[in-house]
């Protein structure tokens, strides 16, 4: 416990790599991040709309860690250091390599804040090489096994980076998916067949959690 202790406060405690970005000059910011996924769903109020039976064989399907590997792709550009506006692509699966595979995506565009610009606005540049960053989105999400469902999806999350120089960065993250899908498929693989579709007027519900490291990359001063 104390040697990963350890090495982030040394982490930390480095100089700026001598060259910690502008943030106030604004840059493109490219992110790889990775940690478990977890999901939550209310089988009763799934059940209210499709059929207990249904609800029950979807929720029991679901896997996430350590049986289901998750991975998030952000592109995206902040603006003066402040705000920045981002499209992010979050994919989760399991037993990939065999005929029960499952998994989904979410595909949404994000806007951040970051309040640190607020408190070093007037420096020509931060004393710390950390930014922080507040962010909430909306997109289209997908996630199944046998039977699958789709629809509208909300994001909400928070981003602590640590800039090693201008281009390179370390950073810890929580992302919180909120689905509100609209349909149910019978057959997951063939979502088109007649018959095959199930509505939930109440929408889905439900939360996929997703906390985790990612490494980063930015362009620009």
């Amino acid at each position: 416990m104390m040697r990963p202790l350890f090495f982030i406060v040394a982490l930390l405690s480095l100089p700026a790599f001598a060259d910690p970005p502008k943030f106030s000059s604004g840059g493109v910011i490219f992110g790889v991040q990775y940690g478990p996924g977890l999901w939550s769903f209310d089988r009763g109020f799934i059940g209210s709309q499709v059929g207990q039976g249904f609800a029950d064989k979807y929720i029991a399907d679901l896997q996430g860690w350590p049986n289901a590997q998750t991975v998030a792709i952000r592109l995206g550009y902040n603006i003066l250091g402040h705000a920045s506006i981002e499209v992010n692509l979050l994919a989760t699966g399991w037993n990939l390599s065999q005929p029960s595979r499952g998994g989904g995506g979410f595909l949404t565009g994000i806007l951040a804040w970051h309040p640190l610009q607020l408190v070093f606005m007037n420096k020509e540049r931060r004393p710390i090489p950390i930014d922080f960053s507040i962010f909430f989105g909306a997109g289209y999400g997908i996630v199944g096994q046998t039977l699958g469902m789709d629809g509208l999806v909300w994001q909400w999350g928070m981003t602590v980076d640590y800039w090693f120089n201008r281009f390179i960065g370390l950073g810890a993250f929580v992302r919180g998916t909120f689905p509100r899908f609209g349909a149910m498929y019978l057959d997951y693989d063939n979502r088109t067949a007649p018959g095959n579709t199930l509505t939930l007027p109440q929408t889905s519900g439900g939360m996929f959690w997703h906390p985790g490291l990612e490494l980063l990359l930015r362009f620009g001063e």
